[in-house]
């Protein structure tokens, strides 16, 4: 009884060090990487270890705002896109000060935005990440590959004068001032009408 016990102190123990030692990042993409996969189920385990981690790390609530927005991307990727945008407005004070994910963000609101069909919103947020994408932080290859579905899905409903017109706009804005009216516009129309609790 006393070597079991010792055993599952030690077992314990173990368990804590792995969990101090994990890397938030690897967590991240892995939430990441089980949605784009439709592994909504992963994407929740990954993601509930994920903010056990950083709020361990961030006891402020600081650095939580990249979680919370994978978090919107995958009740977004779920059919919520109410919750979605929730978490997008949430995470948005937090992301204005992390300049690396703005192009993100703005991929995943100009996905919320596609999803309702206001297209040439969606164009003006993609006319601003072009802007970050070659001003702050380059897209990965695989949200470039986001950003021309999206592209070529809007050109195909607006044409491409209207699709150049609002690209132009986007590309003159500030992150804050389209980011913040974007979600402004999405709550709007989906009737939004509080924050989300951030919580998986």
């Amino acid at each position: 009884l006393d070597r079991s016990s010792a055993a599952s102190d030690v077992y314990k123990r173990q368990i804590e060090r792995q969990r101090r030692e994990v890397n938030p990042h690897t967590l991240l993409e892995l939430v990441t990487t089980a949605t784009r996969q439709g592994d909504f189920l992963s994407a929740h385990a990954f993601l509930d270890e994920l903010l056990v981690h950083v709020r361990h790390r961030n006891k402020n609530d600081s650095g939580l705002c990249e979680c919370y927005m994978v978090f919107g991307k995958l009740v977004q990727a779920e059919g919520d896109l109410e919750r979605a945008v929730q978490l997008y407005r949430a995470c948005l004070a937090g992301v204005e000060f992390n300049k690396m994910i703005w192009g993100q963000y703005l991929l995943y609101l100009a996905g919320s935005a596609a999803e309702i069909d206001r297209h040439e919103l969606t164009v003006k947020l993609l006319g601003t990440a072009e802007t970050v994408d070659g001003t702050i932080q380059p897209l990965f290859p695989i949200e470039r590959g986001d950003y021309n579905r999206l592209a070529e899905a809007a050109c195909a409903h607006l044409g491409a004068k209207r699709f150049d017109a609002a690209w132009a706009q986007g590309r003159e804005q500030e992150f804050m001032q389209v980011a913040e009216e974007t979600v402004s516009i999405l709550e709007t129309a989906l009737r939004v009408k509080d924050h989300a609790t951030p919580t998986s």
